[in-house]
């Protein structure tokens, strides 16, 4: 999830859940910022992501309850938010991205391992207001983004991890 209010409410809720004791708790950042407990974000460059990557940690963050964080990159986020209008049909915003990498990131690992289970997230806002930037190629190439690569690595990604052992 993105450093916003509702990953804070989803943690502080899977904390005191009896039926997910050993649930892990992980937020995703722009790659090239460093999250600091002393509640700063120190990055040498800006994010296109908008809603995650800010200047400061928000006050509702919880480090006490995360167990790790993913650097994302911005080509990678885009992609990402392009695979879930591919997959389920419908246009979530850019932090739901970085989400999705995260938890495609974690499914690779548990494989890797040998570990089968679930995987839960949040996309947590909807991407229609992003016509014009996140989903539109020309505003994205005026940046140096094209996540046309992302994506297709991205749609392999998901069918090694999709496929039974």
């Amino acid at each position: 999830m993105g450093e916003r209010g509702p990953r804070a409410t989803a943690s502080r809720g899977s904390t005191f859940c009896r039926y997910a004791p050993a649930a892990h708790r992980f937020p995703c950042v722009p790659k090239h910022r460093v999250l600091l407990r002393d509640r700063t974000v120190c990055a040498d460059r800006p994010t296109s992501i908008k809603g995650i990557g800010r200047p400061r940690v928000e006050p509702g963050f919880l480090f006490e309850i995360v167990d790790a964080v993913e650097e994302i990159d911005d080509v990678d986020s885009i992609g990402a938010a392009w695979l879930l209008e591919d997959l389920p049909g419908q246009r979530y915003g850019g932090s739901s991205g970085p989400n999705l990498i995260a938890c495609l990131r974690l499914a690779e690992r548990m494989r890797e391992r040998g570990e089968a289970g679930s995987i839960v997230s949040l996309l947590c806002d909807r991407g229609d207001r992003y016509g014009e930037t996140l989903f539109d190629r020309e505003c994205l190439a005026g940046q140096g983004l094209d996540p046309g690569p992302a994506l297709e690595t991205l749609h392999a990604r998901i069918a090694r991890v999709s496929t039974k052992r």
